[in-house]
């Protein structure tokens, strides 16, 4: 299956879906106008991606996402418990180091998750 990319804007992040090396990224803002409609395809890919039944890495390094995108992540997090393998996956939550709402928010997901985070906190 071909990668899928999406450039980031100020309002959307990067999302880098590799079917090659088996990784998803999003990072940057995620504010879409519409996120229903935004993650349509993305997870779909993932759903792809995940039925491969390889382990995955998925890297989220968000800066700032919204309410509507909060729940779109949470789907993110669903497909990934819901896949058969789900302890083998790798889950990194990258945030700025002095960014507390985006940690706790990734701390709030793994909770409500039950899946493993990796926390790796890093510099603007």
């Amino acid at each position: 299956m071909e990668n899928y990319h999406i450039r980031s804007t100020d309002r959307t992040p990067e999302v880098l879906i590799d079917f090659t090396n088996h990784n998803v990224i999003l990072k940057g803002v995620c504010a879409p106008e519409n996120s229903k409609l935004y993650f349509e395809e993305i997870l779909s890919k993932i759903k792809t991606l995940l039925n491969t039944k390889k382990i995955t890495t998925f890297t989220f390094d968000l800066e700032y996402f919204n309410s509507s995108s909060s729940k779109k992540i949470l789907d993110i997090l669903n497909q990934i418990k819901q896949s058969s393998d789900s302890s083998c996956h790798i889950i990194n939550w990258s945030y700025d180091e002095d960014d507390e709402e985006i940690l706790e928010s990734g701390e709030i997901f793994e909770e409500v998750s039950e899946l493993k985070f990796n926390f790796k906190p890093h510099k603007v």
